[in-house]
């Protein structure tokens, strides 16, 4: 047997979507105990465990049990790879205690979505994933000083370079050196329009693992942070005002939408379109998305549909590469917000696009 430290990591009840996590050591049997066991074999023994549900607003106090379910485990960049106590990151899925799939699973909901999909395991999802580092004295972006202050406006901070333009930067690049670590599909980040907000990218992988990936980052950010006394706001528009809002963008692209058929992306288009109101009126891309998407700072307006080609003030951009190479491409869903689920989100996409069991797949 070798002893090693989980860290079980799930998603809570709330609005919008919150991390958990707790520890516990196991051991794990090994043939071998001075050599740490691999991570199959970590998903394989390590165990259920139960939880209160009634502190994650998901259960009530008279009946709160719930049970994490491990469905995937990472490496833990917090602790050093010669530890002698080796340790995971171990993602779970919530049951309850008669072993069903809880009513907050919304990982069980992308499961679904992704088996009814013909072409499912052959669509692909990138994101785009803003945030804001915060300060959680004054509940104000970190570095604009006391709760009410301003910097300069918007217009140097995108992309920019030095630390009155990017400050603290040592946080984003410490997310991208834990994410990388730990194989994770880490593309890349960058200094946003506001100052103190940035973006990171993840991807392209198919719709679960995307989604898996994200929830990890986003844990692995929100624990870098911590460690620094930062916070990580994720709202869609932590400042009012003329200040941009943080997004989730989505790039996806299904096996038929790469084979190279302007008429399929714009038939895709209108079948985002169709589902559009239902959408927005749901919290699936995210919770106060109406404070972002007004029509401006390169956002399209809650209330209406628009796809364009290289327009990011539209609900669908159509990007460039996709039209040079005749309809061959992939789709930027620019309506999601930081916030959203991509559990959700990404299962609202798979069942719009969705390609019938007797539908033809290309498949050249």
């Amino acid at each position: 047997m070798r002893q090693v430290k989980l860290e079980y990591v799930w998603l809570d009840g709330c609005e919008p979507v919150g991390i958990r996590s707790k520890t516990r050591n196991v051991n794990i049997p090994s043939e071998n105990p001075q050599i740490p066991p691999t991570i199959d074999n970590i998903i394989e023994h390590a165990p259920e465990w139960s939880y209160d549900g009634s502190s994650t607003n998901q259960a009530v106090t008279e009946n709160s049990d719930l049970s994490l379910k491990p469905v995937k485990v990472f490496k833990n960049p917090f602790v050093p790879p010669q530890s002698p106590i080796p340790s995971f990151i171990v993602l779970c899925e919530v049951y309850d205690m008669d072993g069903n799939p809880h009513a907050t699973n919304n990982r069980a909901i992308l499961r679904d979505a992704f088996s009814n999909n013909k072409e499912s395991d052959k669509t692909i999802f990138s994101v785009e994933q803003e945030y804001v580092l915060w300060n959680p004295k004054e509940n104000w972006p970190a570095e604009w000083g006391e709760h009410g202050e301003y910097p300069a406006p918007q217009g140097d901070y995108y992309c920019g370079v030095g630390g009155d333009l990017s400050p603290l930067r040592f946080v984003v690049e410490q997310h991208a050196q834990a994410c990388s670590q730990i194989g994770l599909y880490y593309e890349g980040n960058n200094a946003e329009v506001m100052k103190s907000q940035w973006e990171y990218q993840l991807g392209p992988m198919d719709a679960i693992d995307a989604a898996d990936s994200l929830w990890i980052s986003r844990y692995i950010l929100q624990r870098v942070a911590e460690s620094r006394g930062i916070g990580i706001n994720y709202d869609p528009k932590p400042v009012e005002g003329d200040w941009n809002g943080s997004g989730a963008h989505i790039n996806f692209s299904t096996h038929s939408m790469r084979s190279g058929d302007m008429d399929l992306m714009n038939t895709i288009c209108e079948k985002l379109a169709d589902g559009h109101g239902e959408l927005m009126s749901s919290s699936d891309y995210g919770v106060g998305n109406e404070r972002r998407l007004t029509g401006k700072h390169e956002t399209s307006s809650i209330e209406d549909f628009s796809y364009g080609v290289s327009d990011r003030s539209a609900s669908i951009r159509i990007p460039p590469v996709t039209v040079k190479n005749d309809g061959a491409g992939y789709l930027e869903d620019r309506r999601p917000a930081a916030n959203m689920d991509p559990y959700l989100a990404y299962a609202a996409i798979l069942n719009t696009i969705k390609v019938e069991e007797n539908a033809e797949v290309i498949t050249a």
